[in-house]
């Protein structure tokens, strides 16, 4: 899958699929083991273990917690609940929150920064660049829109802000308008640092090539499920492309771990082992710096709390 029709991305995003585990099948408390039956062995590592991103001084949780997954499955718990899932994350060492303004959760995040440390949150927003048929966006709407996320979220200044879904190979040059914009708000302080989540194999190689961006979100999991390739023996490639891209920017973090949410069955794609055998995968990929999983229940952020503190082995 090489292409992504901008429309289908806005549509589907809004009524469906989003970055997140949606319902996860839980295993039982107390399971010694991961389900792929692999050994446990090596150094634990933890969802709240510190990420470093580059060469941006952002130091956030291993962990992000989206907000946008299956449609309004996040904004549904409302803002006060949203606002406690998040708060009740932080206080299992998850500092890292994942928004978009397509995701119309703004409002939540910014109800739960108010009973914390700003200083102690990381985060990430995304800013739409185009409009539904493909055209890019002028400055003066970029950078309307920069403006009223910060009003939103009732911040000084966003951690991360990404451009959303850039889905062809020639997005570097189609999108110097926008770039120029969220470059503007880097300059002034309003974003401390830049990029944008990439949605099509072509659209990373570029990415890689391009000499802009501090921060890249990819779709990843070895199952090649709602992702940039179409079968499990192509995602070398694609693995290929994201350690270019890390090479070049030290910050590339990963969504789509679990597959994004079926939105039939209104939970994960990916079930049982197979989760754990995809935090496996991440867990042990050096271009990958951490990854965002969204959730709506405590117990779901629980289990994939656990399921990490399981998979122990040695980044290589």
């Amino acid at each position: 899958m090489d292409r992504m029709d901008r429309r289908a991305f806005v549509r589907t995003t809004a009524v469906g699929v989003g970055a997140a585990v949606g319902r996860l099948p839980l295993r039982a408390a107390g399971a010694a083991e991961p389900a792929s039956g692999q050994p446990v062995t090596g150094k634990v590592l933890r969802a709240a273990d510190v990420a470093a991103l580059g060469n941006t001084g952002i130091k956030p949780s291993r962990l992000a917690i989206g907000t946008g997954s299956n449609g309004a499955e996040q904004r549904g718990l409302g803002v006060q609940g949203l606002a406690r899932l998040l708060q009740y994350a932080f206080d299992r060492g998850i500092t890292w929150w994942e928004t978009a303004d397509l995701y119309q959760t703004h409002p939540h995040v910014r109800a739960a920064l108010r009973k914390l440390p700003r200083e102690r949150v990381v985060i990430t927003s995304k800013v739409l660049t185009c409009h539904e048929n493909g055209v890019a966006k002028t400055p003066a709407e970029v950078r309307r829109d920069v403006g009223r996320i910060r009003k939103e979220l009732d911040a000084d200044y966003i951690d991360i802000l990404l451009m959303h879904c850039m889905s062809q190979p020639d997005w570097p040059e189609k999108m110097k308008g926008p770039m120029e914009v969220l470059d503007e708000a880097k300059e002034k302080g309003r974003v401390r640092a830049v990029g944008c989540s990439l949605h099509v194999l072509s659209a990373v190689e570029a990415a890689a090539k391009a000499p802009w961006g501090d921060v890249f979100l990819v779709r990843i999991n070895p199952f090649a499920v709602n992702m940039d390739v179409q079968r499990p023996e192509e995602v070398p490639k694609l693995e290929k492309a994201l350690t270019a891209l890390h090479h070049r920017t030290g910050a590339v973090y990963g969504m789509k771990l679990f597959g994004g949410t079926d939105p039939h069955r209104r939970q994960c794609r990916l079930t049982g082992g197979q989760l754990d055998q995809s935090l496996r995968f991440a867990l042990s990929r050096p271009y990958l710096a951490g990854f965002t999983v969204g959730f709506s229940r405590e117990r779901d952020l629980d289990d994939v709390i656990r399921r990490i503190e399981q998979v122990r082995q040695s980044r290589t």
